[in-house]
């Protein structure tokens, strides 16, 4: 410090924590659009997504990418103009002594808070659709117990997604100087999430490995799994393996040798399995698998507040006439 005193790491972390908890109450405005978004979330799977929901593939697997899409947006737009938004501060407090860590540990355990209570709502919204159309909830977890285990799985899956979006945020907004660049480049960033989760099309090749790459892709998989998209059966399997052959229907005119067809339906057991044996690589269906996707996104959450705190290194160097 300028008049000869040292501030320890700890003090510095008191007071950053005490300065943001300062800023984000007063900004009642920003609390509560970050939390309209999950909200948001629920009326869409409880109206729109979740009259089928655990019944079959096609009421499932909709609402699962619409609750993934809303954890990685609302992450985002916790954090994406966090560090931006204060980088002149950062700057005086660098010249001044200070350390970085407080800056970061400060913001990765308040926002951590902030996403656990988004990650209840957006849960919320699976056993609130099922009450509301009468379908059967989970019975079971795949590590714990009962429908009860079943929405602490899916929980914990929502936290680790949400807070993975929330530290890419900060990361992002560690690297930027100006805040439009961030709301310039969030959307983008959710739009690659969303394109190699592995929901809209199957991954193949490069855009496999790019999906590995993508929390999207371990919060699709850990909350399909645990909702059993790999086990449900789609609904047109359903329907057309459950049709019969009439032998005695299938006409051949004597004088054509057309076949009429109009009574004859194709078992589709076969392609059946293929679905199933597809949704299964993907979506896992073991407890392992659920704890494999959970530390995949907790190893994603450590990497993000090392780069943050990496990023934040170019704030002393910082020329804000230029850049981005």
């Amino acid at each position: 410090m300028a008049d000869g005193r040292v501030i320890s790491v700890g003090k510095q972390f008191q007071i950053q924590m005490n300065t943001y908890l300062k800023l984000l109450f007063r900004d009642k405005k920003g609390i509560i659009v970050s939390l309209l978004f999950p909200v948001l979330a629920d009326v869409v799977i409880v109206w729109i997504t979740g009259k089928n929901m655990f019944v079959d593939y096609e009421g499932t697997q909709p609402s699962v990418f619409v609750i993934v899409s809303a954890a990685i947006w609302a992450g985002l737009f916790n954090t994406a103009q966090t560090m931006v938004s204060i980088r002149k501060n950062i700057k005086r407090d660098i010249d001044s002594g200070l350390s970085l860590g407080p800056y970061v540990a400060s913001r990765a355990i308040v926002q951590f808070f902030l996403c656990a209570l988004q990650a209840i709502i957006m849960t919320a919204g699976f056993p609130i659709a099922a009450a509301v159309y009468g379908n059967d909830m989970l019975e079971y977890g795949l590590i714990f117990d009962g429908s009860v285990g079943a929405i602490l799985e899916i929980f914990v899956s929502m936290l680790l997604l949400t807070y993975a979006a929330d530290l890419m945020g900060l990361v992002l907004s560690s690297f930027i100087k100006k805040a439009e660049t961030g709301s310039t480049l969030t959307p983008y960033i959710l739009i690659a999430q969303l394109i190699f989760s592995g929901s809209l099309f199957e991954m193949e090749g490069v855009g496999k490995v790019f999906s590995w790459l993508m929390i999207s892709r371990w919060g699709n998989e850990s909350i399909g799994a645990i909702c059993g998209l790999e086990t449900l059966e789609s609904r047109f399997m359903i329907d057309m393996s459950t049709a019969t052959i009439d032998p005695d229907s299938i006409k051949i005119d004597p004088y054509t040798l057309a076949v009429d067809t109009s009574k004859v339906v194709i078992d589709t057991e076969d392609c059946a399995h293929l679905a199933r044996e597809t949704a299964g690589e993907m979506y896992g269906g073991s407890a392992g698998h659920l704890l494999l996707t959970w530390g995949i996104l907790i190893l994603f959450c450590i990497v993000f507040i090392v780069a943050s705190r990496i990023a934040l290194n170019g704030v002393k160097k910082d020329d804000r006439s230029s850049g981005v």
